[in-house]
């Protein structure tokens, strides 16, 4: 399982989700999106309405922009943004950091069932 925060300060609103095998990711508040299926980012507007998705594949946490229209940014050392490649899983670790639109998304956790 890997605990996803999404962190959006600027309206200090918090979100978390438990991914337990694959999870999608974006502006709906849609069935796809509730009861742990998905992490809905309803209040950030420059977030797709299926912006991407995360897997968890034997511990492997990964990330993939499903060609949203803003793309995705891993955050690096002093906040450097690195675009990801649309539909090309991005491995993911603990501490792990990615922008959608004007949210930071931080991986909290990684176990192993």
């Amino acid at each position: 399982m890997a605990v996803v925060r999404a962190i959006c300060p600027q309206w200090r609103l918090f979100n978390r989700a438990r991914v337990t095998t694959a999870a999608k990711v974006g502006r709906s508040k849609g069935p796809a999106f509730k009861n742990g299926k998905g992490v809905s980012l309803h209040w950030d507007q420059e977030v797709s309405t299926t912006h991407g998705k995360f897997a968890l594949v034997d511990g492997q946490l990964a990330f993939t922009d499903l060609g949203s229209t803003n793309g995705s940014y891993v955050l690096g050392a002093n906040d450097a943004a690195t675009p990801l490649v649309k539909n090309e899983p991005c491995a993911l670790e603990v501490g792990s950091r990615l922008r959608l639109g004007s949210t930071v998304l931080r991986v909290a956790a990684v176990e192993d069932l």
